[in-house]
């Protein structure tokens, strides 16, 4: 009798949680002055820009997506300055590349890093509330010390990692649809890490209820469905995506149908409420995602050392050569402004070229003190493309991650000794490796079609030729290639960088 009154206890609680937790603020937004239109930048992780319909028409998994493609401007040739989801969100505030925001690597030294965001600054001045929201903390630490009014997610911690793993118990998935989870379960609550829990609804409604209809809103959202281990609390449509022997590209696939509609009940919600009126909104991926796909090598002679070169890998941020890890969506709508079609623009662009975007549309400037951008404008109309260069680099590679299945306990073992545990309980790199760990880096610059890579463990430079998907060693390289120009450019943007060019290729 005992046991029959506890369980109708907490199937009682359960349901008065449950009438509490599922209400949603009704409130409209009212935009009354139009110079200050609601600003949205949509990141989706591992989002590969060939895995959509503009790239391939065959491509059916994100119809919403290519919809809002399909009246949108698109920056084709979109790349991360690196394939890390922490360091590309600095670059993409800050509108600067890695060595000069100082974010090398996810977890990097907070001491390391300057949290002044210029972007944020400016906006909090003019009246705007800014969010910052993400669904998977593990390694992207941003927070309020960033300059943010609020931040959204499951609570940062090395705990975390350990939690998500252990904590698989039917009470607790239970609960955690429920708001007062966020106080008894704050590493597990809107952790899409804890794919066996995780309810997407659930995070759009936290980040939508808490956007201002009395002011301006800055909203700064990453939604990380299709990053491994591509799991869900709901099942997938095995029907949908065919397999072909790649275990974990047939659940990204079946993934990209999950986040798609995750996108679109996001993008209705803010439409509904009013605040798309007059808004700008960025849709990107902050890196791709590579699975070892035959039609992803890159097609060349036998390397000199194949243990040391390799045209393709597992994962992101593992190797500059891998096209399908840099290359990333970058997307901007003007709602209210007819887009009948996607205007598409042809040339190199750079994630750090939204936040310079942004001041120039909304007539905001930097301070005196500021760091300059290193982003570009982008353009709006095909009179204002303009020819640029843009860099990517790796972080460090991990044997462990370059597999088809990961094994936790490997990569744990792998990386544990680099990392520390602060008093506040958040895991980053120990400080006198990270430089060490800078020289091992990865550096590469793109330029019209051409790729120019420098590989710390490889005594050439590789060229590499996008559109063929062919590379080249430049030591027997006889085209045309402006490769020349493309190497006085990597050198002199990473000339300071520790362990750069240690076999005296710079001129």
């Amino acid at each position: 009798m005992a046991g029959k009154r506890l369980v109708f206890s907490i199937i009682s609680i359960g349901i008065v949680l449950a009438v509490w937790s599922f209400k949603s603020s009704s409130e409209h937004y009212p935009p009354t002055d139009k110079t200050h239109p609601n600003i949205f930048i949509i990141g989706i992780d591992a989002l590969r820009p060939d895995h959509l319909r503009f790239r391939d028409s065959n491509n059916h998994f994100t119809p919403n997506i290519n919809q809002f493609i399909q009246r949108s401007y698109l920056y084709d040739k979109t790349y991360t300055p690196q394939g890390r989801t922490y360091v590309a969100w600095m670059s993409i505030l800050t509108g600067q590349y890695p060595i000069n925001h100082g974010a090398r690597f996810n977890l990097a030294p907070p001491e390391l890093i300057n949290k002044q965001l210029p972007l944020i600054r400016e906006l909090k001045a003019r009246g705007y509330k800014t969010t910052y929201s993400i669904d998977e903390r593990r390694f992207n630490q941003i927070d309020n010390e960033y300059g943010f009014d609020q931040v959204i997610g499951p609570k940062i911690g090395a705990a975390d990692a350990i939690i998500a793993n252990i904590g698989d118990i039917p009470l607790i998935n239970l609960f955690l649809k429920f708001d007062v989870s966020e106080s008894l379960f704050p590493y597990l609550y809107m952790n899409r890490a804890y794919g066996k829990a995780y309810d997407p609804q659930l995070f759009n409604r936290k980040v939508t209820d808490s956007l201002s209809t009395k002011q301006p809103n800055f909203l700064a959202v990453h939604f990380c469905q299709l990053h491994w281990p591509f799991t869900s609390k709901d099942f997938i449509d095995v029907n949908s995506v065919k397999w072909k022997g790649n275990y974990n590209h047939f659940m990204y696939q079946a993934m990209l149908t999950k986040v798609d509609l995750q996108f679109q009940q996001f993008i209705n919600t803010l439409k509904d409420k009013g605040f798309l009126d007059n808004a700008l909104v960025y849709l990107i991926s902050d890196h791709g995602e590579g699975f070892m796909l035959k039609e992803d090598t890159l097609l060349g002679n036998q390397p000199k050392d194949e243990v040391k070169f390799n045209v393709n890998a597992w994962g992101h941020g593992t190797n500059v050569l891998s096209q399908e890890q840099a290359n990333v969506l970058m997307a901007y709508r003007r709602f209210n402004q007819q887009v009948e079609t996607a205007k598409q623009f042809q040339g190199v662009y750079s994630l750090i070229d939204i936040v310079p975007s942004l001041f120039e549309e909304l007539g905001l400037s930097l301070q005196p003190t500021d760091k300059k951008f290193d982003g570009q404008f982008l353009p709006k109309d095909i009179s204002q493309v303009m020819q640029q260069s843009v860099f990517v680099e790796s972080s460090l590679p991990i044997k462990s991650i370059n597999a088809s299945f990961i094994d936790e306990a490997k990569v744990l073992s792998e990386t544990m000794s680099k990392y520390e545990i602060r008093q506040n309980g958040r895991a980053v790199l120990v400080p006198s490796i990270y430089m060490e760990m800078i020289a091992k880096k990865q550096r590469s610059i793109y330029f019209q079609h051409w790729q120019l890579a420098m590989l710390p463990d490889y005594s050439d430079l590789i060229l590499v030729d996008t559109q063929q998907k062919r590379w080249y060693s430049l030591e027997t390289y006889k085209g045309d290639a402006p490769w020349k120009q493309m190497l006085r450019d990597l050198c002199a943007h990473y000339r300071d960088d520790k362990g750069f060019d240690s076999h005296n290729k710079c001129p």
